[in-house]
């Protein structure tokens, strides 16, 4: 199964067969989040530029670990022995996410910098063998507000995507990416936000030695009217090169689900709240790949309340 990029389109369900044999398996879920602020006023703008720059420093540290584990030695799991975790003999699925941000600035309102770098590691005991995954993102966004109306943006990321697979060649792959994204915004009023971005992103199989090169350009309006509905539409287009033909998830990692050639997506959505109690929900997608047929998902959702 290859995922596709609109929501509500590749949702695939999963079915268990009873059995016979029984384990008893122990699940350890723990998460850590540290947060710093200065503790002085970050509008206070007195001060040298070392104090100022200390009170617009925000840092967010965040350790996430789940363990579903057949360890007969629970006591591994209750005191978080990261060393015993992850392992084929014991694990079903079990994950660590460590994640760091930087905020700066925060006490300019014009200014915004951000810096985060995530890890993730995993490994997923399946039908067809183990299934172990690594993932590392660093990322660094800046934002200037030029005027009241208009902000301008750029984000640089780099990242290491890596998946190996016991019993499946086509999901062995290591993919290395680096990406671009400059954007612009413009606030025509408090109800009404226009956005346009161009992203340019290059990625490198390790394993296959293949890289693609691959151009966004999203368009995106949302506007709020009288009566608490808001409309939001979105318009991008895609181009994606690959240096040589790929099958299976790698099509889909390199490309980012579009595959290769031009292609182009949109869509629509809106909310109303009817009532107090009832919320109405729409929502309307296409995608057209390059070479293939259009294909349109809608959805339309009443939430009740009480």
């Amino acid at each position: 199964f290859i995922p596709e990029t609109l929501p509500n389109e590749g949702q695939f369900i999963r079915s268990y067969f009873p059995s016979d044999d029984f384990e008893e398996i122990t699940t350890a879920k723990a998460r850590i989040r540290f947060e710093y602020r200065h503790p002085g006023s970050q509008a206070n703008v007195s001060g040298s530029a070392w104090s100022r720059f200390k009170r617009g420093l925000v840092s967010v540290t965040l350790i996430d670990v789940e363990e579903r584990s057949r360890d007969s030695d629970r006591i591994n799991l209750y005191l978080l022995r990261l060393n015993t975790f992850r392992t084929p003999l014991n694990t079903l699925n079990g994950r660590i996410r460590v994640r760091q941000e930087f905020a700066f600035f925060r006490n300019t309102p014009s200014v915004s910098l951000d810096f985060a770098i995530q890890e993730v590691q995993s490994l997923s005991e399946l039908a067809a063998g183990i299934e172990t995954v690594l993932g590392r993102i660093i990322q660094i966004r800046q934002r200037t507000q030029l005027n009241a109306g208009v902000a301008l943006g750029v984000s640089v990321e780099t990242g290491v995507n890596r998946v190996g697979s016991e019993s499946f060649s086509s999901r062995n792959y290591d993919v290395r990416s680096w990406k671009f994204d400059p954007s612009i915004s413009w606030t025509a009023s408090r109800n009404t936000v226009f956005s346009v971005n161009t992203t340019w992103s290059r990625k490198e199989d390790r394993s296959t030695q293949i890289t693609s090169r691959m151009i966004k350009i999203p368009f995106q309006a949302r506007i709020q009217m009288m009566g608490n509905v808001d409309f939001m539409g979105r318009f991008e287009i895609a181009d994606a090169k690959l240096s040589a033909p790929v099958t299976g998830i790698l099509w889909y990692e390199m490309t980012d689900g579009r595959g290769p050639g031009r292609s182009i997506l949109w869509r629509l959505s809106a909310q109303s709240n009817l009532s107090d109690v009832l919320t109405a929900t729409f929502s309307y997608d296409g995608r057209n790949p390059s070479g293939s047929r259009t294909i349109h998902t809608a959805r339309f959702q009443l939430g009740a309340r009480f």
